[in-house]
């Protein structure tokens, strides 16, 4: 990433800032996009040192990432123009609740255009990572879905299971239910 802030800190770093998202639909399926101007263009990244990936131009606008102090409750707006979202997506927006959205900021010169970054790690901000918590506004022409943090999701608890005062969940600490009181080791059930 320091080639990165080098290049921002410069008076003219000779390339924009480009926003990349993916959706994480389920293990084997994801959206690639980014929101450039021209839609159906490409643009092309290597994500975290693996395979090129080409992130298709959609209509979107997206904000609330960043927070000050609180927990960000981030959104992202797609227009469904030309049905390029429903194409990628489908029409069922209740099917992506839960889905994982990831957010890349680098510069566009570190993706794969003319004069582009020729690593096999380019340099990109931290990534942003939430899920779609609910579908906050819904019409012909957009669909606007709220974004919450992994912490931040209804239902869920940190640490993901319960904890019980005077009792430890863990069985290999060797006191299971199905051993006789002379092989238990140790207080935990």
């Amino acid at each position: 990433m320091s080639a990165l802030v080098e290049d921002l800190q410069k008076q003219n770093p000779a390339s924009e800032l480009i926003i990349l998202f993916e959706i994480e639909l389920s293990a084997s399926s994801t959206i690639y996009f980014h929101s450039g101007e021209n839609v159906g263009s490409t643009i092309t990244f290597k994500a975290d040192g693996t395979n090129d990936q080409n992130y298709t131009s959609i209509p979107v606008h997206a904000e609330g990432f960043s927070s000050g102090g609180q927990s960000a409750r981030p959104e992202i707006v797609f227009a469904n123009i030309e049905s390029t979202f429903s194409a990628a997506a489908g029409t069922d927006y209740n099917a992506l609740l839960g889905c994982k959205v990831t957010r890349r900021t680098t510069l566009k010169k570190y993706t794969k255009v003319p004069g582009s970054y020729t690593s096999n790690n380019p340099p990109e901000f931290p990534k942003d990572t939430y899920f779609i918590d609910r579908i906050s506004n819904k019409t012909k022409s957009i669909v606007t879905f709220e974004l919450a943090a992994a912490y931040d999701l209804e239902g869920i608890q940190i640490p993901a299971r319960q904890i019980i005062a005077g009792a430890c969940p863990w069985i290999y600490q060797g006191a299971a239910v199905d051993l006789d009181e002379k092989n238990k080791c140790g207080g935990c059930t």
